[in-house]
């Protein structure tokens, strides 16, 4: 969502999907998303945030260092926001959560060899975890 603010006549709006709002507490109720601003961090620094309201009504917030990336991140936000598949960032998982899980599920539901999960983790071992064992999945 894209909130702007418009002074006109020394009277002060705000405008959002081609509406005007009293406030920017209007604006927002009026129109749920996520919001784009900029933030001065000092002389010569500035990072762009994206605010928004989880799918279970908890505010949050991430900051990016390019307009581009955040306005990205803002687009796939509503849409996961509205689909009910959201993860913030700081609540996924990391890549090595995710393959011991996968490995436990190989073993205990799908019940496969014992050879055949062996070398699954071997590989996850090897190749995957080294490399990608750190990262967030929502960074993926």
């Amino acid at each position: 969502m894209s909130v702007r603010k418009v002074t006109w006549g020394g009277v002060t709006t705000w405008e959002a999907a081609g509406e005007s709002f009293p406030s920017l507490r209007a604006a927002r109720l009026a129109h749920p998303g996520a919001d784009v601003r900029k933030v001065v961090t000092g002389d010569v620094k500035s990072a762009w945030t994206v605010d928004y309201k989880d799918q279970f009504g908890k505010r949050r917030s991430e900051t990016y260092a390019k307009k581009k990336d955040a306005d990205a991140r803002a687009a796939q936000i509503k849409v996961d926001v509205a689909a009910h598949t959201h993860t913030p960032i700081n609540k996924s998982a990391t890549v090595r959560t995710a393959g011991e899980a996968w490995i436990e599920h190989q073993e205990k539901v799908r019940k496969l060899e014992r050879s055949t999960v062996a070398g699954s983790r071997q590989h996850l071992n090897d190749w995957i975890y080294p490399a990608l064992g750190h990262v967030k999945l929502a960074h993926l």
